[in-house]
């Protein structure tokens, strides 16, 4: 019976890793400071027959005298079939979200209600950064729990 089960927990895990992924950002665990690429494979989301599409990229940062976030638009230009972007993230940054539109007829790509999300790491990659209570508590709205920040709903940005 433990068999059955183990045979049915790797073969569940085994399909999950290997749905594909519309959004994917190199390097997997970003650092602040660095410029990440954004691959995004338009043919697997409700935007595949869209030609315009606007891409505007949320950074949250952990600036206590200023603006703690900042909005920008994102270009992706299509390479072999995907849309590929390169996002420089400032060192202040500890999060963000990217949101696809068109802003012609209002279609929008959020993920099924997900969100697309990253959290950026420490300089050696192991752990998260850290995010202050202020910009926590504010992007969490819509999210599960944390740390799970591609559950992030991007409505607030479309």
């Amino acid at each position: 019976m433990k068999s059955r089960i183990l045979f049915f927990v790797v073969a569940l895990m085994a399909a999950v890793g290997l749905q594909a992924q519309t959004l994917l950002c190199s390097p997997e665990k970003p650092v602040a400071g660095e410029t990440v690429t954004l691959s995004y494979d338009q043919t697997k989301t409700i935007l595949v027959n869209e030609k315009e599409l606007k891409v505007t990229a949320l950074l949250l940062n952990n600036n206590p005298s200023g603006d703690r976030f900042q909005i920008e638009d994102v270009e992706f230009t299509a390479e072999k079939g995907v849309l590929k972007a390169k996002l420089s993230i400032p060192a202040n940054v500890n999060v963000f979200y990217i949101a696809f539109a068109n802003e012609v007829d209002g279609a929008k790509d959020n993920n099924k209600g997900q969100g697309y999300g990253f959290a950026l790491y420490q300089a050696d990659r192991k752990k998260y950064c850290p995010v202050p209570r202020a910009t926590w508590a504010w992007s969490k709205v819509g999210t599960r729990l944390w740390p799970t920040w591609n559950a992030v709903q991007l409505r607030h940005l479309l």
